[in-house]
This record gives C-alpha cells, sequence and structure tokens, in this order.
C-alpha cells in the first residue's frame, strides 16, 4: 500500500490559497498515482483524493472521455509548456463547464511529478458571457428593427394617408354615380388600405422590441399586446398548431412594459410551439386566454397541445440556460427573462405540464383600476377628421420626406400649410414675421433633429414652443430619446393617424382657463 500523502506547512498553505480562490489542482506522482486537492474533489465531485491505479482510474472516476482529454493536453503542451483547455460536459461534469491548465515537466526533490494541473469550475463564468452575448445580439436587432422600422413608416404615412383620402372621395364618387366599375375600384381600395393596416401592426410589433429597456411603465391592454404577440410569431405557429384566442370583454388593464409584456407572450408563445413537432399526428392547438381573476387580477394563459414536461423538467423550467431544446434552437432564457418581467411588476407566473398531454402557463398580473379608452376605429377616421379638425389655420409642417409633406398638406386641407423639407430654412422664416398657429416637425430629421429644432424655436419665438406637435418614424438616437422622454409637446408615431392628429390639435388649440 502506498505511504501516506505528506501534508507540510507549505501543502497547507497551497490548500488554504486552493479554497480560497476555488481552485483546484491536481498532480500525477512519479509512481503514477493521481493526487487531487480538496477544492479539485468539490469541483469534479470526486470519492477519493488520490486514484492509486493513475491515469487508468480517471474515467472510472469522471466518466467516459477523461482521460483522453488529458492526455490530449499533455501532447498540446509539447512537454515542457502550459495547455489550458475547457471541457464541457465530457464523463460525470454534465452540465459543468471546467477549465483544465496542464504542465508537464519533473522537478527532483521532494518528490518527482510527471503531470501538474489546476482545474476551475467556469459554468457561471460561461453562463454570464452567454447572457452577455445574448443580451447584445438583442440589443442588435433591436436597433435594425428600429432603423427597418423607421424607413418603413415614412413611406408606408403617406400611403396611408393618401389611400384614405383617395377612397373617400371615390366613395364620394361612388354614391353620386353609382357603377359596377366604381363599387369594384372602391373594393380595390378598401384591400390597399386593409393591406397598409396590416403592415402598421407588424411594424408596430417591431417597434416594441426595437424601444429600449427603459422600464416605462404605462397602461397596457393584454388583448393588445396577445395581437402583437402572435403576428411577430405567426409563421412560427401557423405550421405546427391552429391557434386560438380567448379574449373576454372584461379583461381589465394593467400597469407595465408593454415592450416587456409582448416579449413575455411571445417567449411564451415560441415556446409552445417548439413543444409540437411539425409532423405530429392529430390536430395541434395553441390557445392564448385572458381575462379577470377575482377582483383584482388579470390572467393571461398560453396552452399547447405538445409534448409536456415530466417533474424533474419542470422543476427546472424557470432556471437560467435550462432548455431541452436541440442545440441551435434555443437559449434557456425565455421562460427566466419572463419570470423576471412578471414579477418587476408583482405578477406571478406558474407552469402546469403533464407528458403526452401539453403545458399551459398562466401569468397573473395586478389590475389597473379602470378601463382603457376605446381606440378609434380607422375605417371611420377621415370622416371624423374631415367633420371635426379646426380649419382656417397658418400651420407649419417640417420634414425631410417630400412626400410625408404631400401628404400631411393634403391631410390638412381647409387650412393654410407651408411645407418645408428643411429645418434651418423653416427656423428662418419662423424668425421673420410669418403667422403660425401650429407647427407639425419630424423628430429625426439628418441636418437637425427635433431636439434642436425645439431648442431654437423657443428661443425665436417663445410663444409657440406650447404649440410644436412632433411626428416619427421610431429611430432615435440617445439624445433625442431623452428628449422625447423630457418634452411636454404631443409626439404622434407615423403612419400618422389622423384621428391622433385631430385630437391633438384640439387640444393644442383649446384654450385652458386661467
Amino acid at each position: 500500500m502506498p505511504g501516506p500523502i505528506p501534508h507540510d506547512e507549505a501543502t497547507k498553505l497551497l490548500e488554504l490559497a486552493s479554497s480560497v480562490a476555488e481552485v483546484g489542482h491536481w498532480h500525477e506522482t512519479g509512481d503514477g498515482r493521481i493526487v487531487f486537492s480538496a477544492e479539485a474533489v468539490k469541483i469534479l465531485d470526486l470519492e477519493h483524493r488520490v486514484l492509486s491505479n493513475g491515469r487508468a482510474g480517471l474515467d472510472d472516476a469522471l466518466g467516459q472521455g477523461f482521460e483522453a482529454a488529458v492526455a490530449s493536453l499533455e501532447e498540446d503542451s509539447g512537454g515542457d509548456g502550459v495547455t489550458t483547455r475547457r471541457l464541457r460536459g465530457v464523463g460525470r461534469l454534465r452540465n459543468k463547464t471546467v477549465e483544465i491548465r496542464v504542465r508537464t515537466g519533473s522537478v527532483a526533490a521532494p518528490q518527482s511529478w510527471r503531470t501538474f494541473g489546476v482545474i476551475l469550475d467556469v459554468t457561471q463564468r460561461e453562463q454570464l458571457l452567454a447572457r452577455l452575448q445574448h443580451a447584445e445580439k438583442i440589443a442588435t436587432i433591436g436597433t435594425l428593427a428600429a432603423g427597418i422600422a423607421h424607413e418603413i413608416n415614412n413611406p408606408l404615412s403617406y400611403i396611408i394617408t393618401n389611400v384614405d383620402l383617395l377612397l373617400e372621395e371615390l366613395e364620394a364618387i361612388a354614391g353620386a354615380s353609382p357603377s359596377a366599375r366604381s363599387r369594384e375600384l372602391v373594393e380595390m381600395l378598401h384591400d390597399v388600405r386593409d393591406g397598409t393596416r396590416r403592415i402598421r401592426r407588424i411594424i408596430q410589433g417591431l417597434k416594441s422590441f426595437a424601444r429600449s429597456a427603459d422600464g416605462r411603465m404605462e397602461l397596457v391592454e393584454l388583448p393588445r399586446v396577445i395581437g402583437a404577440a402572435h403576428r411577430l410569431c405567426a409563421t412560427e405557429i401557423r405550421h405546427r398548431a391552429r391557434f386560438i384566442r380567448e379574449v373576454s370583454p372584461d379583461t381589465p388593464i394593467v400597469w407595465a412594459d408593454e415592450a416587456q409584456m409582448t416579449q413575455v407572450v411571445v417567449n411564451l408563445l415560441v415556446n409552445a410551439a417548439h413543444a409540437i413537432d411539425i409532423d405530429a399526428s392529430g390536430e395541434q392547438r395553441i390557445t392564448v386566454r385572458c381575462g379577470r381573476h377575482a377582483r383584482d387580477k388579470a390572467f393571461l394563459e398560453v396552452e399547447d397541445t405538445g409534448r409536456g414536461m415530466d417533474s424533474a423538467v419542470l422543476r427546472r423550467a424557470f432556471d437560467p440556460f435550462f432548455t431541452t431544446k436541440p442545440v441551435g434552437i434555443g437559449t434557456g432564457l425565455g421562460l427566466a427573462i419572463s419570470h423576471g418581467i412578471v414579477t418587476s411588476v408583482g405578477g406571478t407566473i406558474t407552469v402546469e405540464s403533464e407528458p403526452g398531454i401539453g403545458t399551459m402557463v398562466r401569468v397573473e398580473l395586478p389590475a389597473h383600476q379602470g378601463r382603457a379608452p376605446a381606440p378609434l376605429d380607422p375605417g371611420v377616421a377621415g370622416a371624423a377628421l374631415r367633420n371635426t379638425t379646426p380649419r382656417g389655420l397658418d400651420i407649419l409642417c417640417v420634414d425631410d420626406d417630400i412626400f410625408v409633406l404631400r401628404s400631411l398638406n393634403r391631410l390638412l386641407r381647409g387650412n393654410r400649410v407651408v411645407a418645408i423639407n428643411n429645418p434651418r430654412e423653416a427656423l428662418e422664416r419662423l424668425r421673420g414675421t410669418a403667422n403660425v398657429d401650429v407647427v407639425i416637425c419630424d423628430l429625426m430629421m439628418p441636418e437637425m433633429n427635433g431636439n434642436e429644432f425645439y431648442q431654437q424655436l423657443s428661443s425665436c419665438r417663445p410663444g409657440l414652443a406650447d404649440r410644436v406637435v412632433f411626428i416619427t418614424g421610431g429611430a432615435f438616437t440617445p439624445e433625442v430619446a431623452a428628449f422625447a422622454r423630457s418634452c411636454k409637446a404631443p409626439i404622434i408615431t407615423k403612419p400618422v393617424d389622423v384621428g391622433d392628429l385631430r385630437k391633438v390639435l384640439e387640444r393644442l388649440l383649446t384654450p385652458t382657463e386661467a
């Protein structure tokens, strides 16, 4: 039997340093034994500190593949250098990642050694790095989405406005002189308008993800969140299951960040879709419900008829980076992120699942007292504008896109509209004696942004500063984003909704009581 391992003062200090630094070490002695430090035993979950049969016992102690990994490290070191390698899931490491550094050589005294190694548990470090990389990826996608939304919103804005105005005129003509041809033309324009509305909803969904996570709390309607999330996931769902939406008219509004709530529902819908195989037999369903729970809570459920989860998987459902999806399909962050978002607003999220039956995720949120205002029907918005928008005003419109200016000019007919596509030229006009009742200005322009324009306007025409309306396609620089959050001037998102513009003009031009 080999003699006991000597523990002199240096060995004790090394063990202490190893424990404090959470770094294990091991060495292969001249007689072939492998000796592990206490910290290495902890990291590797070993039963014994000494392997008397040396390398032959590595696979027995740590699982198949560990001996080959150590041998490979030695070969790479060239006999006199240090080699570092990360091992993921080798042998008994399972979900753990360790970093092993190996040096080969020998010392004459007090005892020769063939290999010395240091071992670190870097699982948490890798998870944090993966989370950072994921966050950077999402930020990049968000920036790209914001840019796409901005570029699409400008042409979409004047397309929608012109179609609404053209449809209004054509319906009037068709009403005065009805014919099959005029009815067909009206129907064609209705189809075009419905298509542009659909594009607008898609862009609004993109913008909800492009928005920075600034924790902006607002009144949120869960049915609208469900609709936005479904539009983003429709392609993922339609080839796997039938989508069923059950929305109670009594669903309370909640106080939350709408972009983050949309992200929660998207995560749940994607998980539900991935739980159903594309070639699954029988009718597969993904059902989303929302309504009121008791008196003071709103609920949202996502239920699928997919594979389901056993109790072992269910216990880890909210663990970050835990996933049963194939490599490259999931990050294991969806439920963990959703849990964080829901609990941050005082809500709860629970999961029920049964293998072979399916899964249901339920979110409960504190209900806000009161109801959200009913949205304006876009189908009657043009008529509403024609009938109620103030007329006879002097309106200055400033936008770098000439087609947006043309559509605003048509939208505001009945008023004296001056359209200028250069903000500096618009300021020169304002510094003169021009009579202006309202200024409608784009928030992001190449030569001058809305913040700079507003500051200069406040300086040269301070009385007009409280009668400025900003319009925006949604892509902000940090400076403009900060200005948008603090500015008291109303901001309308492109495509400009005629109902929103009407309400803003009425509010700006209605005298307030002293």
